[in-house]
């Protein structure tokens, strides 16, 4: 069934602020940034605006600048003059966290409807073939590890030592996670390594 807008926002707990303007209360989030949303927010009524987290590796087809995390400076000016966002800030992602990162936990009024603990963590997302590369790779993988996946396109994926970006062949380098380390660690690996996986 179709429900109105103010009854999806009372459930979810994403209060809008009415003075805002209706751009103000669009954001751009990705599929898993959404269903995140959803489970940190439903159910709860504390009049807080929701903002939305993502991952470097959703956020880089957004134009997120994996190597600087953080959106440049290109796109705030394309948002705001091109189309016309008096706040390009006020749409993109909040946070942009490592993949695995934990940055929330689930509502209790979701942790109640499922049967699960109300300490349950939300991490980082990543998208489909590399979530592949994890899986067919491991955690911990050496410069070199390469993984072949096919799924509605076949994506080949390499563990590289440094940054590789070839946009007339569709090369690109994704930023690798630490799965274990804390930000600090992810830091000191990077001086020392700067491992990438390139797609």
């Amino acid at each position: 069934s179709i429900r109105d807008e103010g009854a999806r926002e009372e459930e979810e707990g994403c209060d809008e602020d009415d003075d805002d303007d209706e751009a103000s209360a669009e954001v751009l989030c990705h599929q898993s940034d959404y269903i995140s949303m959803s489970l940190m927010h439903e159910g709860l009524d504390d009049g807080e605006k929701c903002t939305v987290t993502s991952d470097w590796h959703n956020c880089l087809k957004l134009g997120y600048d994996v190597r600087e995390r953080e959106f440049p400076a290109w796109m705030r000016t394309l948002l705001e003059e091109g189309a016309g966002v008096p706040n390009a800030d006020s749409i993109l992602p909040a946070a942009v966290v490592s993949p695995g990162e934990p940055f929330g936990a689930i509502s209790p009024a979701v942790a109640s409807r499922y049967g699960l603990s109300s300490d349950v963590a939300l991490v980082g997302g990543t998208t489909d073939s590399n979530a592949a590369f994890f899986a067919a790779a491991g955690a911990r993988p050496e410069a070199g590890t390469a993984v072949t996946s096919l799924g509605s396109t076949l994506a080949m994926k390499m563990l590289s030592g440094t940054f590789v970006e070839d946009a007339g062949r569709g090369v690109y380098s994704h930023r690798f996670p630490r799965f274990g380390s804390s930000e600090d660690d992810d830091d000191d690996e990077e001086e020392k390594d700067g491992r990438r996986v390139t797609s």
